[in-house]
C-alpha cells in the first residue's frame, strides 16, 4: 500500500518526537534534559527565499534548549521557546 502524499514526513517527524519522550523518561533520573524543537519555516536553501523566518530566528530555540539550566524542562516539543502541544 502507498502512503498518502507528505505522510512519510508526518511519520518521521511524529518518530522524532516519541523520541525525545522517551529519552527524556530515559535519562531524567541522571540529570539529562531532552527536547525537540521545531525551527518553523526558515529561509535557507531548503526553506527557500520565501520563507518568512532567518536562520537565527530557527537558530534561537535550539540555542535555548541547548543552554537551559539542570531544572529546565524535558520532555517537549518547543517553537520559539514556547512548548506545543503533542
Amino acid at each position: 500500500m502507498a502512503l498518502v502524499s507528505g505522510s512519510n514526513r508526518r511519520i518521521s517527524k511524529a518518530a522524532l518526537n516519541a523520541l525525545a519522550r522517551v529519552l527524556s523518561n530515559e535519562q531524567g533520573h541522571r540529570g539529562i534534559l531532552v527536547n525537540a524543537m521545531s525551527p518553523g519555516w526558515v529561509r535557507t536553501d531548503m526553506g527557500g527565499s520565501g520563507a518568512p523566518r532567518s536562520v537565527e530566528d530557527g537558530a534561537d530555540t535550539a540555542v535555548w534548549l541547548a543552554t537551559l539550566p539542570d531544572s529546565g524542562p524535558t520532555g517537549g516539543f518547543f517553537r520559539n521557546r514556547q512548548p506545543i502541544p503533542w
